[in-house]
Protein backbone atom coordinates (compact mmCIF):
# COMPACT_ATOMS: atom_id res chain seq x y z
CA UNK A 1 0.00 0.00 0.00
CA UNK A 2 2.72 2.47 0.67
CA UNK A 3 4.67 1.21 -2.50
CA UNK A 4 1.56 2.18 -4.29
CA UNK A 5 1.56 5.70 -3.10
CA UNK A 6 4.98 6.17 -3.33
CA UNK A 7 4.75 5.39 -7.23
CA UNK A 8 1.09 7.66 -7.13
CA UNK A 9 2.94 10.61 -5.43
CA UNK A 10 5.65 10.36 -7.90
CA UNK A 11 3.74 9.65 -11.04
CA UNK A 12 1.99 12.74 -10.23
CA UNK A 13 5.08 15.17 -9.40
CA UNK A 14 6.25 13.78 -12.78
CA UNK A 15 2.96 14.85 -14.77
CA UNK A 16 2.92 18.23 -13.49
CA UNK A 17 6.62 19.59 -13.87
CA UNK A 18 5.69 18.25 -17.52
CA UNK A 19 2.66 20.14 -17.99
CA UNK A 20 2.87 23.63 -19.58
CA UNK A 21 1.71 26.56 -18.26
CA UNK A 22 1.51 29.77 -19.95
CA UNK A 23 1.68 33.65 -18.43
CA UNK A 24 -1.90 35.28 -19.89
CA UNK A 25 0.65 38.15 -20.70
CA UNK A 26 4.40 38.08 -21.11
CA UNK A 27 3.94 41.65 -19.89
CA UNK A 28 1.05 41.51 -17.22
CA UNK A 29 3.03 44.34 -14.79
CA UNK A 30 2.89 46.78 -17.43
CA UNK A 31 -0.64 45.69 -18.63
CA UNK A 32 -2.02 46.44 -14.84
CA UNK A 33 -0.40 49.93 -14.84
CA UNK A 34 -2.52 50.52 -17.92
CA UNK A 35 -5.82 48.97 -16.38
CA UNK A 36 -7.17 52.67 -15.56
CA UNK A 37 -7.45 53.33 -18.98
CA UNK A 38 -8.79 50.18 -20.34
CA UNK A 39 -11.36 51.18 -17.96
CA UNK A 40 -11.69 54.51 -19.02
CA UNK A 41 -12.17 52.96 -23.02
CA UNK A 42 -14.45 50.80 -22.22
CA UNK A 43 -16.72 53.51 -20.51
CA UNK A 44 -16.06 55.76 -23.70
CA UNK A 45 -17.64 52.74 -26.03
CA UNK A 46 -20.75 52.47 -23.51
CA UNK A 47 -21.09 56.41 -23.00
CA UNK A 48 -20.58 56.99 -27.11
CA UNK A 49 -23.01 54.20 -28.15
CA UNK A 50 -20.09 53.34 -30.86
CA UNK A 51 -20.29 49.38 -30.18
CA UNK A 52 -18.42 47.44 -33.23
CA UNK A 53 -20.22 44.67 -34.50
CA UNK A 54 -18.34 41.36 -35.30
CA UNK A 55 -19.74 38.35 -36.62
CA UNK A 56 -18.03 35.18 -38.01
CA UNK A 57 -18.96 34.30 -41.42
CA UNK A 58 -17.28 30.62 -41.54
CA UNK A 59 -13.23 31.24 -41.25
CA UNK A 60 -13.67 35.07 -41.87
CA UNK A 61 -14.20 37.50 -39.02
CA UNK A 62 -16.06 40.29 -40.27
CA UNK A 63 -15.74 43.87 -38.04
CA UNK A 64 -18.44 46.45 -38.67
CA UNK A 65 -17.29 49.78 -37.26
CA UNK A 66 -19.31 52.71 -35.79
CA UNK A 67 -20.95 54.84 -38.71
CA UNK A 68 -20.58 57.83 -36.25
CA UNK A 69 -16.85 57.29 -36.18
CA UNK A 70 -16.41 57.78 -40.31
CA UNK A 71 -14.43 60.49 -41.16
CA UNK A 72 -12.19 60.68 -37.80
CA UNK A 73 -8.95 58.83 -39.05
CA UNK A 74 -9.44 55.64 -36.82
CA UNK A 75 -6.70 53.76 -35.71
CA UNK A 76 -5.99 51.13 -33.95
CA UNK A 77 -5.20 47.05 -33.22
CA UNK A 78 -7.00 43.98 -33.11
CA UNK A 79 -5.63 41.54 -30.91
CA UNK A 80 -6.25 37.48 -31.62
CA UNK A 81 -5.43 36.29 -28.00
CA UNK A 82 -5.51 32.29 -26.91
CA UNK A 83 -6.17 31.96 -23.04
CA UNK A 84 -4.11 28.98 -23.70
CA UNK A 85 -1.62 29.18 -25.50
CA UNK A 86 0.29 32.62 -25.56
CA UNK A 87 2.32 31.54 -28.86
CA UNK A 88 -0.29 32.20 -31.43
CA UNK A 89 -1.59 35.71 -29.92
CA UNK A 90 -1.22 38.26 -33.08
CA UNK A 91 -2.36 41.61 -34.14
CA UNK A 92 -3.75 43.09 -37.26
CA UNK A 93 -4.00 46.97 -37.49
CA UNK A 94 -7.43 48.54 -37.53
CA UNK A 95 -8.19 49.67 -40.89
CA UNK A 96 -11.72 50.10 -42.20
CA UNK A 97 -12.73 50.26 -45.90
CA UNK A 98 -15.53 53.02 -46.66
CA UNK A 99 -17.87 50.80 -46.04
CA UNK A 100 -16.87 50.87 -42.34
CA UNK A 101 -16.35 47.45 -42.11
CA UNK A 102 -13.05 44.77 -42.16
CA UNK A 103 -12.28 41.16 -43.12
CA UNK A 104 -10.20 39.37 -41.08
CA UNK A 105 -9.42 35.75 -42.70
CA UNK A 106 -8.73 33.44 -39.71
CA UNK A 107 -8.42 29.75 -41.95
CA UNK A 108 -4.68 29.31 -40.58
CA UNK A 109 -6.31 29.73 -37.15
CA UNK A 110 -5.78 26.87 -34.42
CA UNK A 111 -9.69 25.34 -33.28
CA UNK A 112 -10.98 26.75 -30.03
CA UNK A 113 -11.20 29.62 -27.65
CA UNK A 114 -10.27 33.04 -28.66
CA UNK A 115 -10.66 36.58 -27.59
CA UNK A 116 -10.66 39.15 -29.77
CA UNK A 117 -9.78 42.60 -28.38
CA UNK A 118 -10.39 45.60 -30.17
CA UNK A 119 -8.66 48.62 -29.13
CA UNK A 120 -9.06 52.03 -31.06
CA UNK A 121 -8.77 55.74 -30.87
CA UNK A 122 -11.21 58.22 -32.67
CA UNK A 123 -11.31 61.78 -32.37
CA UNK A 124 -8.38 61.37 -29.60
CA UNK A 125 -10.48 59.53 -27.67
CA UNK A 126 -9.70 55.90 -26.96
CA UNK A 127 -12.35 53.13 -26.97
CA UNK A 128 -12.02 49.01 -26.40
CA UNK A 129 -14.21 46.13 -26.62
CA UNK A 130 -14.01 42.28 -26.79
CA UNK A 131 -15.63 39.31 -27.77
CA UNK A 132 -14.95 35.49 -27.11
CA UNK A 133 -15.31 33.43 -30.43
CA UNK A 134 -14.60 30.04 -31.14
CA UNK A 135 -13.62 28.49 -33.79
CA UNK A 136 -14.54 24.83 -35.05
Amino acid sequence: VVLAFVVFILDLVYRCSCERVDLVSEKYYENELRYEERIGSIRNVSESGNRIAMEMNGRILNIGYPVAMAGSNMSGTISFFRPDDSGLDFDVKVDPSSDHTQSVSLASLKRGKWKVQVSWRSKELPFYQEQEIWLN
